[in-house]
């Protein structure tokens, strides 16, 4: 009987001889079909409770399967935000990756989720060939596959100990982190503590190699963490990948505050929604949505706009 099983005896027989409650999971048979799921998996202190148990439900579906977020948001009562962050979470630790294809000449998203975490992102530097590779018997690295190749740079890279010549994290990036945690917590206090070192070696990247303005950075961040973008960016990694985008939308809302009410409301939800409006198109004298002819003048009451506008992206616009 191996320790795991012995251990696992133990506690059945502690909680059976104790008065406490105990937990007893029901018999396996044809009348009631399991999931078969890694004891790993559902015992790994590297993830959280939450995130262990919405991957346990995602792979008790089999390989055919495939779900929505608002899907699995309305059968169980949590919000997008939520599922945002307990899958960037997941993708930070390996048990799950983000691919984008192209359908139909559009980018599209799929999250896969695995019950081991073998998307864990492994840095390695290229070039290298193994020291031992020219002795008889050894392998030659040069000859053999990318796979035994990186295996080796990886070996030679710890060995040397030597860091790449990458200069330090600015203060600026330090200043940056600061600000966009402190944001985030001013919205959401339980937030959990995020790994320092990797979100300010992000920012530093979105300084020194996309040579993004520091204060323009500091001004988009209280921005979207106030609530205006969709999806919520949760990691400055997501930040970095959907700068331009967010950025537009930002700077769309600034404009709209120098324009008319309607103008302002369309906007506004706009950059709260913007798949919704992919057939709207904007005319000098106000919007239409080509799909359907419909349109709504910038010169029309307040609330007749909004109503029309509501109508256009199947429900509530912003701020109604």
């Amino acid at each position: 009987m191996s320790t795991q099983t012995t251990k696992e005896s133990q506690l059945s027989q502690q909680a059976t001889s104790s008065n406490d409650s105990f937990i007893q999971r029901c018999p396996h048979d044809a009348e009631n079909p399991y999931a078969q799921i890694s004891r790993d998996l559902l015992r790994d202190k590297n993830i959280s409770f939450k995130a262990r148990g919405f991957l346990a439900y995602c792979l008790s579906f089999d390989k055919t399967w495939k779900f929505h977020f608002p899907q699995i948001a309305k059968e169980h009562g949590i919000g997008r935000d939520q599922i945002y962050t307990i899958i960037e979470e997941l993708i930070e630790v390996g048990y799950a990756k983000k691919e984008v294809y192209l359908q139909n000449n559009l980018k599209r998203v799929k999250f896969v989720f695995s019950e081991s975490p073998k998307f864990k992102k492994c840095f390695r530097h290229p070039g290298f060939q193994d020291p031992e590779a020219s002795e008889p018997g050894k392998t030659d690295y040069k000859k053999s596959n990318l796979s035994s190749s990186l295996q080796s740079e990886d070996r030679k890279e710890k060995q040397s100990n030597k860091r790449s010549e990458i200069p330090p994290p600015s203060a600026d990036a330090s200043e940056l982190f600061d600000h966009f945690l402190k944001k985030i917590k001013e919205r959401k206090p339980d937030f959990k503590e995020p790994p320092k070192v990797k979100w300010i070696a992000e920012f530093d990247k979105m300084l020194r190699i996309d040579k993004r303005d520091k204060q323009k950075t500091m001004e988009l961040i209280t921005w979207i963490t106030e609530g205006r973008s969709f999806p919520y960016i949760m990691s400055p990694k997501a930040l970095r990948d959907k700068y331009d985008q967010q950025q537009a939308f930002y700077l769309d809302s600034l404009e709209a505050q120098k324009k008319t009410p309607n103008q302002k409301t369309f906007y506004e939800t706009k950059a709260k929604y913007p798949k919704l409006f992919k057939s709207i198109k904007i005319k000098s004298y106000g919007i239409v949505d080509e799909d359907t002819g419909r349109d709504a003048g910038w010169d029309l009451p307040e609330k007749t706009f909004a109503n029309i506008l509501a109508g256009m992206i199947g429900g509530r616009v912003h701020g109604d």
